[in-house]
């Protein structure tokens, strides 16, 4: 991605609340605190390699104030219709600070109805407070896909987590000062860990959590502003592994890849798209992961099931940069082998966010901020 960038990461402590995060499944136990000190580790390092980062809760702080308090009423509902429109009315003179609360977890009033409270109290109701958080905005990379320049919000498989998607194109087009290029729309879905690119490649999967036909929306902008386009098909479909970026990193010249997808072009298939083809053209005859990567010239680390489960394919190559920054439960070996083909490995803490099944690459996005369109 060339031009100036600028780097999301979110605190996840912020949208992924205690009040969530104590009902979490992971085993050991999720800490709510630790994963906010990874976030910060994460900021840091890549501050330390002259990345600009920010929040997308402070950006949504910096929006125009009738915008951000169209999102917070967006998000408050109540069982009662008089109750909710008062709380509509209560925004106005509410601070950014406390509308992006309730943007970020989204309470919902509950009453109880008891004739016996009313009868020694005002209240004729017993009140609670439902959360429904929007948790995933501590991985941002799912929401959108910059291609050096051209913006396309995405759309989510998950029901739970669509809603979080207006709230990230509020945050990306008051940082990039100019509206999306593209947005995906029912039916389809396209979610950004599906795209991955750097340099002059760029890969795109469809066929899980980002349907074909949201693929070929992005064949056109891809083909303009990469040399060489792969568009993957993985039917492997493993639960834990639902989005390309969990299996397949890409640096300068190199590709991490998962082991059992190089050569089983029965389940992971793939071509290369001409960037000389006209718009709806067919790409070159489907082969396997290993000879498109190699055809490319990208020199191929293969990735076995323990590097997986360690997140190792979400590792982040800086743009502009040979540094990569791995999870710090990264074998000795692998470092070594990356460190051999000329990377700085840098590593952070990162156990927290892969218990919600997501690594560094899922909760860093990258986004151009000159704009450029069709060029």
């Amino acid at each position: 991605m060339s031009g100036p960038i600028v780097a999301l990461v979110q605190n996840p402590r912020q949208v992924h609340p205690p009040e969530m995060a104590v009902f979490a499944e992971a085993v050991p136990s999720y800490d709510p605190s630790r994963a906010a000190d990874e976030s910060a580790r994460l900021r840091r390092t890549l501050e330390d390699f002259g990345l600009r980062v920010v929040q997308p809760t402070e950006v949504l702080r910096s929006l125009d104030r009738a915008a951000l308090v169209s999102l917070a009423a967006g998000a408050i509902d109540a069982e009662d219709e008089e109750r909710r429109l008062l709380a509509h009315k209560a925004l106005s003179g509410w601070t950014p600070e406390d509308l992006v609360e309730l943007v970020v977890r989204r309470p919902r009033l509950l009453l109880r109805p008891d004739p016996a409270l009313a009868a020694i109290s005002p209240d004729s109701s017993y009140e609670a407070y439902a959360l429904a958080p929007l948790f995933g905005l501590a991985f941002p990379r799912d929401h959108y896909v910059d291609l050096d320049g051209f913006l396309v919000i995405g759309r989510l498989r998950r029901e739970d987590r669509r809603r979080e998607v207006a709230v990230m194109r509020a945050v990306v087009e008051r940082l990039r000062e100019s509206p999306a290029e593209v947005a995906i729309d029912a039916p389809d879905y396209l979610e950004g860990g599906d795209v991955v690119a750097y340099g002059s490649v760029a890969v795109v999967s469809a066929g899980f959590r980002t349907t074909s036909a949201a693929a070929a929306l992005l064949l056109d902008p891809l083909r303009r502003r990469f040399d060489h386009v792969v568009l993957l098909q993985d039917r492997f479909r493993r639960p834990d592994q639902f989005h390309l970026d969990h299996w397949l990193a890409l640096g300068p010249s190199v590709a991490l890849a998962a082991c059992d997808r190089l050569d089983a072009v029965e389940m992971v298939s793939c071509h290369t798209v001409d960037i000389d083809l006209e718009p709806g053209g067919n790409g070159s005859q489907q082969r396997t992961l290993r000879d498109t990567l190699r055809s490319l010239d990208l020199r191929i680390v293969p990735l076995d099931p323990d590097d997986l489960e360690g997140f190792i394919g979400n590792a982040l190559f800086l743009p502009g940069s040979s540094a990569v920054v791995l999870p710090d439960s990264t074998a000795s070996s692998m470092r070594r082998t990356l460190e051999g083909l000329g990377f700085e490995t840098v590593t952070v803490p990162f156990s927290e966010h892969q218990r919600q099944r997501g690594g560094i690459h899922c909760a860093t996005n990258f986004l151009r901020l000159d704009p450029r369109g069709n060029p």
